[in-house]
C-alpha cells in the first residue's frame, strides 16, 4: 500500500511539473505602437514586447487587416528570432494605396510559436482611423 502511495505521489508530482513548464511556454505579446493612424499616414510602426516562456526561440509573424477583410493587406514572412529574455519587435508597414477612411479600423494581428507543433500564441491591436 506504502508503494503505490508514493508511486502516486511521484505520478502527480511529475504531472504538475509538466503542467507548470507548458505553462511557462506561453508567450507574452504586448502590443506598443501605434497608437494613432490618420486617413493621410503612409507608414505604421507596429512595435510589441515578445517574452517567451522557457523556450527562447520562437517564430513571428504579423498580419494587418482593415475592418472586417478576410484577407490581410499585409503579412510578413514567418520570421526566426533567439530571445534571451524579452525582445521589442518592430516591423513597419506601408499603407499607402489602402484608401483609409476615418471610422476604418486597421488590425494588427501578431502570432508567435516556438515550433510547427508548439502553442500558438496571437494577439490582436488595433487602431481606428481618425484625424487628418
Amino acid at each position: 500500500m506504502r508503494r503505490i502511495a508514493i508511486g502516486l505521489v511521484a505520478g502527480v508530482a511529475v504531472w504538475v511539473a509538466g503542467a507548470a513548464a507548458a505553462e511557462a511556454q506561453v508567450i507574452q505579446i504586448d502590443p506598443i505602437t501605434p497608437t494613432a493612424i490618420a486617413p493621410s499616414s503612409s507608414i505604421a510602426s507596429y512595435c510589441a514586447t515578445l517574452t517567451p516562456g522557457s523556450s527562447n526561440l520562437i517564430d513571428v509573424q504579423l498580419q494587418v487587416y482593415v475592418n472586417s477583410e478576410p484577407t490581410p493587406r499585409f503579412a510578413t514572412s514567418v520570421g526566426q528570432y533567439s530571445i534571451p529574455g524579452s525582445m521589442s519587435y518592430k516591423m513597419r508597414v506601408k499603407l499607402s494605396g489602402w484608401n483609409l477612411q476615418d471610422g476604418d479600423v486597421v488590425r494588427f494581428h501578431l502570432s508567435c510559436w516556438w515550433d510547427p507543433t508548439g502553442q500558438l500564441t496571437s494577439n490582436d491591436y488595433s487602431i481606428t482611423v481618425s484625424g487628418s
